[in-house]
């Protein structure tokens, strides 16, 4: 019988470990899901992974290391005593996180088949860590599993064969059809009075808009203004948290009544507020993509994005951090001067099944 391993560090990647656990049981295919979110991921990975039921077996690692080199080195560690137990016939590894790189380098260096779900994407800022782990995740992996034609083409540009390339689709869009959305709760609504409201969905967490005491300053100053047109429901990240109250701006930020800054909240949950939301504001990358399924316009805080099928098919466009130019793209959104998007291909909630078909023809 098959065995794969999949791993899991923040938010995005527990939430891929749903669909992906239920086509590896629909396929009788044995596996292991390793959590191993650091520090500051830990409370977000823990609600999210408890809420979509990703089922047993399940390892959790408590990663006590703060960096990424220490945080890296540690689970490489950890993983290569995991693997040599466990014996997989493939590491599945999703997305770019430090964990992801973390059991690709190790399963490569140990002779393991790599498995790679979201592979080609690039920003082409190599001043992104995501980049340099995407690109050398991609090089570790022998199954690379991609979401658009632009994915493929990069990987086809760095020299990646073609029998390896994989077009299956986006796996972020299973989790959407796999969870059913949850509207906001009265209470909540009652608490925020949204009631009937529009409402701006806004999300802060990349190191580099948070690690920046001028850039988070300017961020807030867009957030301030903003509220005066419309109200600003913000889940905030505990990182994003810790640097505001670093930076003396936390009690900026909640001294306005309408800007709702919120603990991160349930998957479902978020989902609800994004389909509903006027727009969203965000440097996540998969909330480019949720909201592109959404047609819900989205306003990236970044010069350069991984995703750039979410801008040509999508609602997606990139304005930067300059607070003038992001209150100023907001209110063209309120003016209802947005574009409307196209679903991409195979963005269908199959996308799961197709990369486990394609695995058990491979291995099994």
């Amino acid at each position: 019988m098959m065995k794969a391993l999949c791993i899991a560090q923040t938010r995005p990647n527990c939430i891929k470990l749903a669909p992906l656990a239920a086509a590896l049981t629909r396929e009788h295919i044995e596996h292991l899901f390793v959590l191993a979110p650091n520090p500051e991921d830990t409370q977000v990975c823990d609600s999210f992974s408890g809420e979509l039921d990703i089922p047993s077996p399940v390892q959790k690692l408590d990663i006590l290391e703060n960096g990424p080199v220490r945080y890296i080195g540690s689970l490489m560690a950890h993983l290569d005593g995991i693997l040599s137990e466990y014996k997989p016939d493939i590491v599945i590894v999703t997305g770019d996180a430090d964990a992801s790189l973390a059991a690709a380098l190790t399963a490569a260096k140990k002779g393991i088949q790599v498995a790679h779900i979201e592979a080609g994407l690039r920003s082409m800022d190599p001043t992104q860590p995501e980049e340099l782990n995407r690109i050398t995740i991609d090089h570790c992996s022998m199954y690379l599993f991609t979401h658009s034609p632009t994915a493929d083409d990069n990987l086809r540009r760095e020299g990646i064969p073609e029998e390896r390339i994989f077009r299956v689709g986006n796996i972020l869009i299973d989790a959407i059809h796999n969870a059913p959305v949850q509207e906001t709760p009265p209470s909540l609504n009652g608490d925020l009075n949204l009631e009937g409201e529009r409402y701006a969905l806004a999300t802060v967490h990349r190191a580099f808009n948070i690690d920046s005491e001028p850039v988070m300053k300017g961020i807030l100053d867009a957030f301030c203004t903003l509220q005066k047109d419309i109200p600003i429901v913000f889940p905030v990240h505990p990182a994003t948290r810790a640097k505001l109250e670093g930076f003396g701006m936390w009690e900026r930020l909640v001294s306005h009544p309408r800007i709702h800054a919120l603990p991160p909240v349930a998957y479902t949950l978020f989902q609800g507020l994004l389909r509903n939301a006027t727009f969203v504001i965000t440097d996540s990358g998969c909330i480019q993509e949720e909201a592109t399924y959404y047609d819900v316009p989205c306003l990236t805080l970044r010069e350069h994005t991984e995703r750039p099928i979410t801008i040509s098919m999508g609602t997606n466009e990139l304005i930067g951090r300059n607070a003038a130019r992001i209150v100023q793209k907001s209110r063209e959104v309120l003016l209802g001067q947005w574009k409307h998007r196209k679903v991409p291909e195979m963005w269908d909630g199959n996308t799961a099944n197709r990369i486990v078909d394609l695995l058990v023809q491979a291995l099994g």
